[in-house]
């Protein structure tokens, strides 16, 4: 499927999936050349086959320019040797901890979360929000996050919303 911009304005970049929704029907790639992000539609997904990508994944692709900037037009190869299984569920090294959400930036496919007997916050990126079969994440929001180490600190692979403001039906996110 080629993007709206006709032929592409890069060809056979490889980029790393930050994060993608199927249900949302979308999500954004990093190129390894250090270029803007890039928008990946559910369609361009499909089209290569894959019905999801993994947060991590490598792929090929090119990338034409969208309404809004860079968006992926093709998917050449996906490899996902490169995604990190220690974001993968439960491996019995797993602590529960209970806090709050700092903030959740759908956007950027991360946030962070405040464990509330005090520590280190914890990276929240979403893959563990599509594990936990939420959409997004919202500043205040009491949770219970179940939390692994990480290579760069405690890292949520799953979260439950106990309570908090309900997500906002505009779509904003804060």
């Amino acid at each position: 499927m080629q993007g709206s911009g006709g032929s592409p304005v890069q060809s056979g970049v490889t980029a790393k999936v930050k994060w993608f929704n199927p249900a949302k029907g979308f999500g954004f790639l990093a190129p390894m050349d250090g270029s803007p992000d890039a928008f990946l539609h559910v369609s361009v997904v499909q089209s290569a086959g894959h019905r999801t990508l993994r947060q991590g994944a490598t792929i090929t692709c090119d990338l034409g320019n969208g309404p809004r900037g860079l968006q992926v037009s093709v998917i050449h190869r996906v490899d996902e040797s490169s995604v990190d299984d220690d974001m993968a569920p439960s491996s019995g090294d797993e602590t529960i901890v209970e806090g709050y959400i700092k903030f959740f930036s759908p956007d950027k496919g991360y946030g962070f979360g405040v464990p509330t007997g005090g520590g280190a916050d914890i990276f929240i990126g979403v893959g563990a929000l599509q594990r936990s079969n939420l959409d997004w994440l919202e500043s205040g929001q009491k949770v219970r996050m179940y939390v692994r180490p990480g290579n760069k600190g405690p890292t949520a692979t799953r979260v439950d919303v106990l309570s908090g403001p309900p997500p906002k039906k505009d779509g904003y996110r804060g």
